[in-house]
């Protein structure tokens, strides 16, 4: 058994929630564009001491970085192949899948991460993530306050769900998350989108 199971997830799925605050603000951007976007966002060098999966969660990364989704996909499905009753490889795959907006495919692996780690907090941001990026804000706004039930600090959640209330215009809980977010977070306070929502949902 491996000791101090990597936090890969929780890397990639930063990622994730800067492409939906992008995509509600601008129009899409193709996959490759998204991918390149997060250079020296995607790194794996202090997440695991087996030198395997770390040279394959390395590679992936930089191919990932070089917006070359397909290449980190099959690393990522070599990792899980290697390494089946590991979650992490799942939940990262299942991000990769959500960069190239293979939405259906990336929930089957959040749930197969979900199976083997019951609330795995990566898992449950992922399907969040997913719901909130195909409008179905309800689903999301339930997986994401079971993420905040047991990380009521998680900020990135927190952000989301600031997103999702949005988009419900429920402006209350919106302002609310947001708020969350900045506090928690204060970097998401620089980001135009959130500053501007701000102030827009003002009481």
């Amino acid at each position: 058994m491996r000791s101090a199971r990597p936090a890969v997830a929780a890397v990639f799925l930063v990622a994730l929630v800067m492409v939906a605050v992008r995509q509600r603000a601008d129009p899409p951007a193709p996959p490759e564009q998204e991918l390149s976007h997060f250079a020296g966002v995607l790194d794996h060098r202090q997440q695991t001491l087996d030198p395997v999966l770390a040279d394959l969660y390395g590679r992936a990364a930089r191919a990932l970085e070089a917006g070359d989704a397909a290449a980190a996909e099959t690393l990522y499905r070599e990792a899980i192949a290697k390494y089946p009753s590991d979650p992490d490889g799942y939940n990262a795959l299942g991000t990769c899948l959500s960069f190239q907006r293979r939405y259906d495919e990336a929930r089957g692996e959040y749930n197969r991460a979900l199976q083997l780690d019951p609330g795995s907090r990566d898992a449950l941001y992922g399907l969040g993530c997913v719901a909130y990026d195909q409008r179905q804000y309800d689903e999301a706004v339930g997986h994401l306050e079971a993420v905040l039930a047991k990380h009521p600090s998680d900020a990135d959640a927190h952000r989301v769900l600031g997103l999702t209330y949005d988009a419900l215009d429920n402006r209350p809980k919106a302002r609310e998350h947001y708020q969350r977010a900045t506090e928690l977070n204060p970097t998401f306070a620089q980001e135009k989108h959130i500053r501007e929502r701000l102030e827009a949902l003002k009481p």
